[in-house]
């Protein structure tokens, strides 16, 4: 995508691949589930995949901008903390999902061993397929309203630039 990011705007190409990602990953969830098809899932969440892995440089562009526009809003540039929340979100997503997959598979009857009961199958469904599937689609829909484009951009960095020159003078 580093190739991709030379020829188109970094927002556009962000709801782009995050518009397919949430694409591929309803599909996934569709396809998936009692009965679906293993292969349809595969190819939907290999797209998935591929799409998440292509958005890195747009992802670090667009971080670059909110940082900048809180600059501009705020007068307080936050970079550290924004960088850094982002991986605290990660881990606290990443503990959040562990700690709800056993509580619903506990509260669904599955003891660890033998036969898994149906509903634990669904809720375990829903959980790898479905809340991605949402994840996917709230994500995509931030970033399609999201205004920070190139020109917006600019603007906001010429006006910080210019208060920093008006302060330092």
């Amino acid at each position: 995508s580093i190739v991709l990011i030379q020829f188109v705007e970094a927002r556009r190409l962000a709801v782009i691949l995050y518009g397919l990602q949430a694409v591929a990953s309803v599909c996934a969830f569709i396809f998936g589930g009692q009965g679906g098809s293993l292969t349809a899932v595969l190819v939907f969440l290999g797209i998935k995949c591929f799409c998440d892995g292509c958005i890195g440089p747009a992802r670090g562009i667009m971080i670059t901008r909110i940082i900048d526009y809180g600059e501009w809003k705020n007068g307080v540039r936050q970079e550290g903390l924004c960088n850094a929340g982002q991986s605290v979100m990660g881990k606290i997503g990443s503990a959040i999902a562990t700690a709800t997959m056993g509580f619903v598979l506990a509260r669904l009857g599955y003891e660890g061993a033998g036969v898994m009961p149906q509903p634990a199958i669904d809720a375990l469904d829903f959980l790898y397929l479905g809340v991605p599937a949402i994840a996917a689609v709230v994500t995509f829909l931030i970033f399609l309203f999201m205004r920070l484009d190139d020109k917006t951009s600019a603007r906001y960095r010429k006006e910080i630039d210019e208060r920093i020159a008006a302060a330092t003078a």
